[in-house]
């Protein structure tokens, strides 16, 4: 049997397939591989990995894209969404590695790889990526403060002091999602001064006018994040002494004088002599004074005084410390707190260790009194009121007398009508302003009708009651308010106490015969007799009095009432010493001759400031 063999015809369709299969091996013989085939991987950061104060991740993988020369590789690094460029592979390099600086947060990457294989004559272009990583950048909170002026332990020979501190925090791209660091001077438990700021670095000054004695200075960073909650702070304190550059200087206060010149109602005494010098401040009837963590006077003004012939329209008005003078043009707080319509029957007043103003308002027929809270200083609105501090509810007195912070912290008031010492807790509290009950009890030891006491060194109380100061034991001693004895005796009706010069106790009234301020031994609680007199016609009542060494403004000669200007004010208090028959005067006397007459007037009009006396302002 005879065969016959044919070759097989392919048809067009399995032409197409072997051809496919062709260039399929011969990819795999150049080690190309498919897209399926390749793969990249993003080994760090690690999945949940947490970078503490680091800012500049390294981004690193393996690549497993084959080696052809032909082949073109890269690498690109997708963080948070946007793409930049990380490595260009060259041929046979399966590993790669890059850099990228990121701020503090959460962040996610993966890494996106390209093979162009146009070069090998497919002109395919390939595209994978690698899995999602997340990883943390995190700040370790951290802040620092130094304070560079003044020295730790110095002694000034000045009252006047500029305090600078400065606060640093970590540079890891600067403060970001709303960080920020605040600096804060306290001075003796007083913040005087604060300032906030996204920098890394914020420096702070303040300039300060002291009393002579020991002070410390606090400066306090924190670093605080868009919630103004606390990452973390920092303390430095500096402890220095104020030497006083003059003798120290004793106010009184008192109601105006019989022929109603306000411009008298606070009078200045030499502090360590006792000799008078002259006015200082203005008021109807002065309540009560203070120095305030700023340095200048502060006066409580009463509401009416003599049937209205004068009227104080702002309870509290605060003049310059070193000059007394007022000056509503370029202080737009002198009118310091203008809440008259509150303060009906204000009594006193005292700035609290949170630097805010505190103020005792008596009650109205059988009402109770309240104490209300102003802004200090130092506040973003100083004079404004924060909110009643003790409410009528809790107050538990219709008259005040004086109001004191105790070495405790709590706030101490004089019950004339009780003739008790009250006690309420203080601004730190958890729950500020609420009554305490009676610290010294009615009439204890013989208490009758105090005004004005004072807390000691010695963490004693001492307080006025008539014509004597009694001594009871303080908060932090045995039997706190228990009666200890008596320290003193004068011969007035008590008003203000005070301590100064030599440690001593200082006491106004109005005495029989003979009104102003009696010394008292401050170890042995002798009468060392009346120190500062305060003279016939020089006013109507003898109120509070006042400690103060911050040095007075050099006056002019003939600047009687230190307003920096001679002026016919000047020559109408020259003239009243004259006509009131006064032969000796230190300050009045201006030619030196020993008496006060018609020559120092002539003397005075020389000294103008302005043509005819006119005021300067």
């Amino acid at each position: 049997m005879s065969m016959s063999l044919r070759a097989a015809v392919p048809t067009a369709a399995g032409v197409r397939a072997c051809r496919r299969w062709l260039a399929l091996l011969l990819l795999l013989a150049l080690g190309l591989g498919v897209a399926r085939a390749q793969g990249v991987t993003l080994s760090s950061p690690s999945a949940g990995q947490n970078f503490v104060n680091q800012g500049t991740i390294t981004f690193a993988g393996t690549s497993t894209s084959g080696t052809a020369s032909c082949r073109r590789v890269s690498v690109a690094m997708v963080i948070d969404g946007a793409e930049q460029n990380c490595a260009a592979l060259a041929s046979g390099v399966r590993s790669y590695s890059c850099t990228a600086a990121l701020g503090i947060g959460g962040h996610t990457a993966r890494a996106h790889q390209t093979i162009n294989d146009v070069l090998c004559g497919t002109g395919r272009v390939f595209h994978n990526y690698s899995g999602d990583v997340s990883f943390t950048i995190t700040r370790a909170a951290a802040v620092s403060v130094a304070i560079n002026t003044p020295a730790p332990g110095s002694q000034l020979g000045q009252n006047s002091v500029t305090a600078s501190a400065t606060a640093s925090t970590g540079t890891l791209g600067g403060l970001q999602n709303g960080e920020k660091l605040r600096l804060s001077l306290l001075l003796d438990g007083v913040q005087v001064a604060s300032v906030e700021g996204s920098s890394i670095t914020l420096p702070l000054s303040a300039p300060l006018l002291l009393e002579g004695g020991k002070h410390t200075l606090v400066a306090k960073a924190q670093y605080l994040n868009r919630d103004n909650a606390q990452l973390a702070q920092a303390d430095s304190s500096a402890a220095f002494t104020i030497v006083p550059v003059n003798t120290s200087l004793l106010l009184i206060g008192h109601g105006p004088s019989p022929e109603l010149n306000f411009e008298r109602s606070v009078l200045r005494y030499d502090g360590k002599s006792g000799s008078f010098i002259g006015y200082f401040g203005a008021a109807c009837h002065a309540l009560d004074l203070s120095y305030g963590p700023d340095g200048r006077l502060y006066i409580l003004d009463a509401p009416s005084f003599l049937g209205g012939r004068c009227d104080a329209p702002y309870p509290v008005r605060r003049f310059d410390g070193r000059t007394g003078a007022f000056n509503d043009i370029d202080d737009e707080h002198a009118n310091y707190v203008q809440d008259g319509q509150q303060l009906q029957n204000r009594a006193s007043m005292t700035f609290g260790p949170d630097g805010n103003l505190y103020i005792a308002d008596d009650g109205f027929s059988d009402e109770n009194g309240a104490i209300y809270r102003y802004q200090g200083p130092y506040g973003p609105d100083p004079g404004e009121r924060i909110d009643t501090f003790v409410t009528q509810a809790e107050s538990h007195f219709r008259r005040a007398g004086k109001i004191h912070f105790g070495p405790d912290g709590a706030l101490y008031l004089a019950s004339p009508d009780s003739n008790a010492i009250v006690r309420y807790t203080g601004p730190a509290s958890a729950e500020p302003g609420r009554y305490m009950g009676t610290f010294v009890a009615p009439g204890s030891g013989g208490l009758q009708g105090p005004i004005d006491f004072l807390f000691r060194d010695d963490g004693m109380l001492y307080v006025a009651s008539g014509g004597k100061v009694l001594r009871y034991a303080g908060p932090t001693q045995a039997s706190p308010g228990s009666f200890l004895g008596e320290f003193g005796t004068v011969p007035a009706a008590l008003a203000g106490l005070a301590m100064g010069p030599r440690d001593a106790l200082y006491a106004s009234g109005d005495g029989q015969g003979s009104d102003g301020v009696w010394r008292i031994n401050g170890a042995s609680g002798k009468s060392e007799g009346l120190f500062a007199h305060v003279e016939p016609g020089q006013h109507l009542t003898v109120g509070p009095l006042l400690f103060s060494s911050i040095p007075l403004a050099a006056a002019s000669l003939g600047d009687f009432n230190g307003d920096g200007c001679v002026d016919r004010s000047d020559l109408d208090e020259l003239m009243a010493h004259i006509l009131g028959g006064v032969t000796a005067h230190p300050v009045a006397d201006l030619n030196g001759d020993g008496d006060i007459n018609v020559a120092d007037a002539r003397k005075l009009t020389a000294l103008f400031t302005r043509p005819a006396g006119a005021p300067c302002r």
